[in-house]
């Protein structure tokens, strides 16, 4: 062992043992910052006791050892001599009674179609509880290796309780990387979410953190303590304080939060139907901002106006016509006093009763100058779905005009399905498409296809899907794009992927700007991937 490994010991166990000592002295810490009610001197006097989780905090910092009953496993990590390994049995005994306990996904690579001489690249594999939730995640290199896993506990109600990330560093040492507790009250609150992560790979600084939540008798956050301590030596520490006030009703109507930097109070009003009318936020020595808002009888909005640092900003309004079209006229407006040339942008949309949208107008300023971009639609309808869809599009400033067309047709079967979509025009910045789909008659989708931009008629990708007797259940997916890339994904009947196969595809004629001979060598350099998902009780 070298001095490097030894130096490197030794301050993971100064650091610990500072943190707890710290820890121990944490409400002298909080005795600076103020709030509405007063000081908080006695805000995280109890954070960090042994009273919080039984102590079992504390005893993760003790003990030389951790036994998990739901893991069946041990694993020591920090001692007060040494830097110990882990050592572990990765399997979960409580899994036999879900529909699969265990997943085990590969992944392959290869140089020809048939996999010959493939070679393992990663695999993960996944394990299960009795109720089906993922108590174990473990990841496995191509050399067959753990890179790192993840166990996750769950209380009497099956709500996460805990949360343990394991790790491998450079010299094939397996350590906890992070773990994580929850805590939560009778009416399933979370109360308390705490996690720590101790030295990483590149020998991070460990940090803990923790979080005290309350709430009131309708589930709503009412405060919020949140701490936590880094460093070497445990020097670098931030702490945040919140509360909620709520009226009869529970709707929020005032909520303060109060960090290390900056201090922020956020004000709400309601109107007789418990609609937000008004709302503030205030920050201490920063920016702050407001909004209104106006409804009508039927409660939907109307009006809608932002104000930054006090001007004017956004306005947002709505309104009907006569033929009962929806108008909302929206406008942003610069709040910055050192622009010789406004952005301010006005725009106007309207739309019909069927959610159609019928025109719109966009009006902004550029260099002093007004530009107008009109967009309207003309429609073709047939039992209320558009068969033909006719835009124009004009564009006039100053100086300045043009004119853009574009017409798409759709066709749908007789369920009601869309069988075909196709565009042409819309200007030199607009591609011409046509896309087809197919079905059974179980309305699920047989075949969808992409035509190419310059010929309606060429495939640029294609899908084909299969599947079992009920024509619902998926049972294979084929895609294919103009590049050669082909995918393929094989489905159980209990539609639970099975297999992936996939090629890399020929890319060579993306590369503009490449050689002849290396485009040649792209295109040999084709590779075929395959994944294999296996399912065990």
């Amino acid at each position: 062992m070298n001095f490097k490994n030894i130096l490197n010991m030794k301050k993971r166990t100064v650091l610990l043992c500072a943190i707890i000592g710290f820890l121990a002295h944490v409400p002298a810490f909080s005795q600076k910052h103020t709030t509405t009610s007063g000081t908080y001197n006695s805000i995280y006097n109890s954070i960090y006791s042994n009273s919080i989780d039984g102590g079992r905090y504390n005893r993760y910092l003790k003990n030389n050892y951790e036994y998990d009953e739901d893991y069946g496993s041990y694993g020591n990590y920090v001692s007060e001599s040494s830097y110990k390994k882990y050592f572990y049995n990765d399997t979960p005994k409580d899994s036999n009674h879900a529909k699969f306990s265990m997943v085990t996904e590969s992944y392959y690579r290869a140089y020809d179609s048939m996999m010959t001489n493939k070679k393992m690249m990663t695999k993960t594999v996944k394990m299960y509880n009795k109720k089906g939730l993922e108590v174990f995640e473990m990841d496995i290199d191509s050399n067959g290796k753990v890179k790192d896993s993840v166990r996750t506990g769950y209380d009497s109600k099956f709500r996460i309780c805990r949360e343990s990330t394991y790790s491998r560093d450079d010299s094939g040492l397996i350590y906890l990387s992070n773990f994580k507790f929850y805590k939560y009250d009778a009416k399933n609150n979370m109360v308390m979410d705490s996690s720590y992560r101790v030295y990483g790979h590149h020998d991070d600084p460990p940090t803990m953190e923790r979080t005290l939540y309350t709430y009131n008798d309708s589930g709503s956050e009412l405060s919020h303590k949140r701490f936590s301590v880094s460093g070497e030596n445990g020097e670098d520490t931030t702490s945040e304080y919140g509360h909620s006030v709520y009226d009869k009703d529970n709707n929020l109507i005032f909520s303060e939060t109060i960090n290390d930097y900056d201090t922020n109070r956020e004000y709400y009003s309601y109107n007789n139907k418990g609609k937000e009318i008004f709302r503030a936020n205030i920050r201490l020595g920063g920016d702050s901002n407001y909004v209104k808002k106006k409804y009508n009888s039927k409660g939907d909005m109307v009006s809608y106006e932002r104000y930054d640092a006090g001007k004017l900003a956004e306005v947002l309004t709505d309104s009907t016509d006569a033929k009962g079209d929806i108008i909302e006229t929206e406008e942003k407006l610069s709040t910055a006093d050192a622009l010789s040339c406004p952005n301010n942008t006005v725009t106007v949309t309207v739309t019909d009763t069927s959610g159609h949208l019928l025109s719109y107008v966009e009006t902004k300023e550029k260099d002093g100058n007004q530009l107008v971009t009109t967009t309207i639609h003309k429609y073709v309808l047939d039992k209320n779905r558009i068969v033909r869809d006719t835009v124009s599009e004009i564009e006039e400033g100053f100086m300045y005009s043009e004119l853009k067309q574009e017409v798409k047709v759709n066709k749908f079967d007789n369920a009601g399905n869309m069988t075909e979509q196709s565009s042409e025009g819309g200007g030199q910045y607009s591609s011409d498409y046509r896309y087809t789909w197919e079905y059974n008659d179980k309305s699920s989708l047989l075949n969808e296809s992409r035509y190419n931009s310059c010929s309606t008629d060429k495939l640029s990708y294609r899908t084909i899907n299969t599947y079992y007797k009920d024509g619902v259940s998926i049972k294979s997916t084929d895609e294919v794009n103009a590049y050669g890339r082909h995918s393929i994904t094989m489905y159980n009947e209990n539609s639970r992927i099975e297999q992936d196969f996939s090629t890399s595809g020929d890319y060579s004629s993306a590369y503009t700007s490449t050689s002849s001979k290396r485009k040649a060598e792209l295109a040999s350099e084709k590779k075929y991937f395959q994944t294999i998902y296996e399912y065990k009780k």
